[in-house]
């Protein structure tokens, strides 16, 4: 995983089975996944997490995920914030659907990996990155959604790929700190290749 926030205190948190804290500005990304991740359910359906793990994954998910990479296809290494704000959500919905969910079922297969949709292979990109992150941290739940440990992943990203509206998904403004961290994260990565 290569966020731009230090996850080492809530990657030990959820090791522990502890609950996490996100900062204020994660909170409205996390209500977005809330929404979404029981959409899940449709393609796998051992997917039951209850409300508290459902809080806990959209959570984490939410403090993990690059909103630059969401929106701009950010290389890593550079952040850029959008000019998108909470004005899309002046009708009071968290969640739009991007895509129709009445599709979704277990032999469900994502369009763009057959079609060139640039678009969705990044977002999948990310959205992988993160739920793998997380179910690498919390093997319990993983085993609970599937014992082969792979469906929960590759499925979890799939469904919320394509049912996630990028513009639903608000920046974060990280600290400068934040900021000098993860680019010297960035150059001792690099100095390792």
């Amino acid at each position: 995983m290569f966020g731009v926030r230090d996850e080492t205190n809530i990657d030990d948190c959820l090791r522990k089975g502890k609950q996490i804290e996100i900062p204020t500005e994660c909170r409205h990304n996390s209500n977005v996944f809330r929404e979404l991740l029981p959409y899940v359910n449709r393609v796998l359906p051992t997917f039951s997490p209850t409300d508290k793990e459902l809080q806990l994954m959209s959570d984490y998910v939410a403090y993990v995920l690059r909103p630059d990479v969401i929106h701009f296809n950010s290389e890593y290494g550079k952040i850029r914030h959008s000019a998108f704000s909470v004005i899309y959500r002046e009708d009071g919905i968290v969640a739009h659907l991007r895509n129709d969910p009445s599709i979704l079922h277990p032999d469900w297969e994502p369009f763009w990996r057959e079609v060139k949709a640039p678009q969705y292979k990044r977002i999948h990109t990310e959205l992988f990155s993160c739920f793998a992150h997380f179910f690498m941290n919390c093997p319990s739940l993983a085993k609970k959604f599937d014992p082969a440990f792979e469906l929960p992943v590759a499925q979890t990203s799939d469904v919320i790929t394509y049912i996630l509206d990028p513009f639903d998904i608000d920046d974060y403004d990280y600290s400068l700190q934040e900021l000098a961290d993860f680019s010297e994260r960035f150059v001792q990565l690099r100095k390792l290749k």
